[in-house]
């Protein structure tokens, strides 16, 4: 009889909270469909919205658990899709650029025509003819509508102009831009429409990512709800869903981190197969983003109880610097020893802009200078770093779309939250000189991409480095979350449901807004 009752008192309470919760999802619905009153909108979001609360009562009963990584593939593909669409050309930061890349791959492919002394690419009179706009906004919604199924001029082609970095497989490695590259040769190949073919390139560039990021979830023997919300932060989702060839950056380094944790952790000494598996990630992380290759120090300072046998350890150790310092030389040392030193002669270039960067010599000269320079940086723009790190700051820096610090707070709780272990039993804390280089190594990359900006992006009139973001420590984010991580707080219950529900229903609730703004 007491049984019944408890049951009956949990099912009122699980049915209660699914109304409030479907009352406040509506209400918010509601509200920004007030603010644009548009059909997109309403039915688009309409949709979201039933899918949300429909989440939250499947969690609530307990007929779902996002724990289990075949669901969370489930809501990250969805995630993933829709960020893809939602987004209109060209409005993801520098995706013009990766997009003129992975077409010039796809012209080495098919036999285009590439002209490198005026940096031109022959491409399709349609794909040439697609508007790309850094701003969204309805007009462009309006505007890649309208451009759906046009077949004119998908058999006339055209020399485009095209900015000369895109044309740098240094700079654009082939592998990583491969999906989107192939996506642009299967519209090409197909006839479709620019935009077709346009969408299928960035479907093609997000797969790869979440094949990525899902081996790393499955293979990590730690924090494995706290990557599972940084793939659904909505930067890491933005920069994915696009022509970037970040999104292969991001899942390299993710991948490469959790094979690192597992050399560290595991009960089994290491295998000369999973050894291989890392030595390769890192290597092919260079290319890609150097900075990211700090993470290799995991691997070095590994003890020998992580090894079969001392001859291993060194095999590997001696491998893993081989092969980054060989890549770093053949693909790296150009572009780094000219940003070190400045050019030869004239002005540096930024865009449309002239001047001298800040050069090695100069920071040398003034050490006391460069030092405030880097500190001053990091207290004036650090909200923005905060911000752009989440996804509080999506399009190309559209200051109309740009979350409240409600917003960004929220995600910043969340993250946290799902770094705190679950099960005291069974999930574990970094300790000893692992917390150490977990904390290390994020903060290496993070100062190599100040520096990296300092050197080729700030000219030395400036008083703050520019051209820094937060996104771009999100391929370490997983090692420092974890070195912040202690033994002493724990959830009693598994939270992976609370969690990833949590964030799931705060990026619905989180477009709903940015869109209604958008549609006005």
């Amino acid at each position: 009889m007491i049984n019944a009752r408890s049951e009956k008192k949990t099912f009122y309470i699980k049915i209660s909270k699914i109304v409030l919760s479907s009352a406040a999802i509506l209400l918010i619905y509601m509200y920004y469909y007030a603010n644009c009153h548009s059909r997109m909108y309403l039915t688009i979001f309409g949709l979201i919205a039933i899918g949300a609360i429909t989440l939250i009562a499947l969690a609530l009963f307990k007929r779902i658990t996002l724990e289990s990584t075949k669901l969370f593939a489930a809501v990250l593909l969805i995630s993933g899709i829709f960020f893809t669409f939602a987004f209109t050309p060209g409005s993801v930061p520098d995706e013009t650029f990766h997009y003129w890349s992975s077409y010039y791959y796809s012209d080495l492919i098919l036999g285009g025509e590439v002209d490198y002394e005026n940096t031109m690419l022959e491409m399709r009179q349609t794909d040439a003819d697609l508007y790309i706009a850094n701003e969204l906004s309805a007009d462009m919604y309006s505007k890649t509508i309208a451009s759906l199924g046009e077949a004119s001029g998908n058999h006339e082609t055209t020399m485009v102009l095209v900015s000369p970095g895109a044309l740098n497989s240094a700079q654009n490695p082939f592998y990583i831009k491969l999906p989107s590259v192939l996506g642009i040769c299967l519209g090409r190949l197909a006839g479709f429409d620019a935009v077709v073919t346009f969408y299928l390139g960035r479907v093609l560039n997000f797969i790869l990512f979440a094949v990525l990021a899902l081996m790393a979830i499955r293979l990590t023997p730690v924090g494995k709800n706290g990557l599972k919300v940084i793939c659904l932060l909505p930067m890491t989702l933005h920069i994915c869903a696009s022509y970037s060839y970040d999104a292969g950056t991001i899942g390299l380094s993710f991948l490469s981190i959790a094979l690192l944790l597992r050399l560290w952790i595991s009960e089994n000494q290491a295998t000369n197969k999973l050894l291989a598996f890392i030595v390769i990630l890192q290597i092919l992380l260079v290319p890609c983003k150097l900075v990211y290759c700090a993470s290799l120090l995991i691997g070095l300072f590994a003890p020998r109880r992580c090894f079969a046998s001392r001859k291993q350890m060194l095999a590997f150790k001696v491998g893993i610097c081989a092969g980054v310092v060989f890549l770093f030389v053949l693909t790296k040392l150009n572009s780094v020893s000219s940003m070190a030193t400045g050019p030869s002669s004239g002005l540096d270039q930024r865009g449309d802009e002239f001047g001298h960067f800040y050069t090695l010599q100069s920071a040398l000269a003034d050490p006391v200078a460069t030092i405030g320079l880097f500190l001053g940086s990091m207290l004036l723009t650090g909200d923005f770093y905060v911000q752009t790190l989440v996804g509080g700051s999506l399009g190309w820096f559209q200051n109309t779309i740009v979350a409240p610090s409600y917003i960004v707070f929220a995600y910043l709780a969340i993250l946290f939250l799902a770094y705190i272990r679950c099960d005291p039993d069974q999930e574990r804390c970094v300790e000893g000189r692992l917390r150490i280089l977990c904390l290390i190594v994020p903060l290496l990359a993070w100062l190599a991409v100040m520096v990296s900006m300092y050197l080729g992006w700030t000219f030395d009139t400036e008083p703050v480095i520019l051209g820094i973001q937060g996104r771009y420590f999100l391929p370490v984010l997983p090692l420092f979350m974890l070195g912040c991580r202690f033994n002493s707080l724990s959830f009693k219950i598994n939270s992976a449901n609370l969690m990833i529900g949590s964030i799931v229903v705060l990026n619905c609730l989180y477009m709903m807004r940015t869109f209604s703004i958008v549609l006005q």
